[in-house]
């Protein structure tokens, strides 16, 4: 996962050719040709040179109508540059989320982080101006250059820009296509001199290149493709936006990982679906890049650790740098027990992390709800995050929420699957929810074989699988 949007079309699919390299592109599999050209880092080269790369490189993949001189794959980090806050963890200014799925090159997640360690990552641009870090990477050695994309989000009265959370000395400094003068909101990539030390707070200057780009290329009308990034707003009929993307939904929109009312600010998404026009994609199909979870329960004071995490259910659930907090509870404590609303993701280690938190009113623990994968059934009983969710006096409903019996419900569920469990008492002393309503959201299968061939139009995303080393685990040795 990791620039902030990017669109995937089809490729031609054609015959699997000797010593072609893997390429998964937001999870789904392609196939390159050792000799396709490539960019790789600012480097022209060709595929076979990604086996030595990190996985989790961001990838455009341009159709011959719109790269230009460019090759057809480009591959990139997203940011480059110092630590300037090791809590919360910051690289140039922009906080970073580092979670079960970030792929560690060089070091590791135990590796301490000190104030001016240079790093390199790829990940997803939150407007909030954080990166859902999906590689982080330890440079061989120092930085000749630092890098950052993301959002303006103020204008200086010199012309300064501060991007993200890191200003920019941008006064007098030549562009590349940008309007005469640069507006909050606009998107931006920088390059300027690396500078050792870097304190925290300074203004980065020296700038090299300062280019305005589009987080969503855009589409053409009628065309396909897939758009993935962090979604930045959400209007009150359920559409979305993720940048300049407009995302419109329809009674067709099938969901992968959650459902549609888990589309939140914050969230990380893929979409499939149809351009009406340049900035606007009719979705037929949603992909959450995490299991979505969900929970609203009495919380007291202590099970909020303002400022790192929450407690739900006594659940562990840790907050990012893309967290949504109106009311304050992460960032200020409870003073009382509240009922609290928690939306957040299960990473791929299963640990639980935060999106957005709000507060629900008075605690009430016969009005709670959970959302999560189930783990086991066992009768009547869910395990659910090792909770134990009793359904023996619920109602059921389908993934369309039309009533269903019970033994239609059980006869649809499968572990993997997400419920949602509503209405319920909880039970702490015996971890036990007595569900009153619980719906079950199938998974939809996961694509198909891997394609090998052209793009057909825009493809982007995070890249992985092409590592030399992933290659040696996939085919069961492990590396030395």
């Amino acid at each position: 996962m990791r620039h902030t949007v990017f669109f995937l079309a089809l490729l031609c699919a054609t015959p699997l050719a000797a010593q072609d390299l893997p390429l998964r592109i937001n999870g789904r599999e392609y196939l390159l040709p050792p000799t396709q050209p490539i960019r790789l880092l600012g480097v022209d080269t060709v595929a076979s040179a990604l086996a030595d790369a990190p996985d989790g490189l961001q990838v455009r993949w341009l159709p011959s109508a719109q790269r230009g001189a460019n090759p057809e794959l480009i591959f990139s980090y997203t940011l480059e540059g110092p630590v300037t806050s090791v809590d919360p963890l910051a690289v140039l200014g922009q906080p970073l989320t580092l979670d079960g799925n970030t792929l560690f090159e060089g070091l590791s997640p135990a590796t301490p982080m000190i104030i001016g360690q240079e790093l390199s990552l790829s990940g997803l641009v939150d407007v909030n101006g954080s990166l859902l870090v999906t590689l982080i990477e330890l440079p061989e050695q120092a930085l000749s250059s630092f890098s950052l994309t993301g959002y303006v989000n103020d204008v200086a009265l010199g012309g300064d820009l501060l991007v993200g959370q890191q200003w920019i000395a941008a006064a007098g400094v030549a562009t590349q296509n940008c309007p005469p003068s640069i507006s909050v909101g606009a998107y931006v990539s920088v390059t300027a001199n690396g500078v050792s030390p870097f304190p925290p707070g300074t203004t980065l200057s020296g700038i090299t290149n300062l280019q305005c780009t589009q987080p969503v290329p855009q589409g053409t009308p009628g065309a396909t493709g897939w758009v993935q990034g962090l979604i930045s707003l959400v209007s009150p009929t359920g559409d979305f936006q993720i940048g300049e993307l407009t995302v419109q939904l329809t009674p067709q929109t099938v969901v992968r990982f959650g459902t549609l009312d888990d589309i939140d600010a914050g969230s990380a998404v893929t979409i499939d679906g149809t351009f009406s026009d340049t900035t606007t994609l009719v979705a037929s199909a949603i992909e959450f890049a995490h299991q979505v979870v969900r929970f609203e329960a009495p919380m007291a004071s202590t099970q909020v650790i303002a400022g790192e995490s929450v407690a739900p259910f006594g659940l562990h659930v840790t907050t990012t740098a893309q967290l949504r907090d109106e009311d304050g509870i992460v960032t200020n404590g409870l003073s009382a027990e509240t009922q609290v609303q928690v939306r957040g993701y299960q990473d791929q280690d299963g640990a639980l992390w935060m999106t957005r938190v709000r507060e629900r009113g008075n605690p009430d623990p016969e009005d709670t709800s959970l959302r999560a994968p189930v783990s086991a059934i066992n009768g009547s009983e869910l395990s659910v995050l090792g909770l134990t969710v009793d359904t023996s006096q619920a109602v059921f409903f389908d993934i369309f929420e039309n009533p269903i019996t019970t033994e239609q419900f059980f006869a649809a569920l499968q572990v993997g699957d997400g419920v949602d469990v509503a209405t319920a008492t909880w039970i702490p002393e015996q971890s036990r929810l007595i569900a009153g309503e619980v719906s079950i959201a199938k998974q939809i299968p996961a694509p198909g074989p891997a394609q090998r061939g052209s793009a057909l139009g825009i493809i982007g995303g995070t890249a992985s699988g092409y590592q030399r080393a992933a290659l040696i685990y996939a085919n069961g040795f492990e590396a030395n």
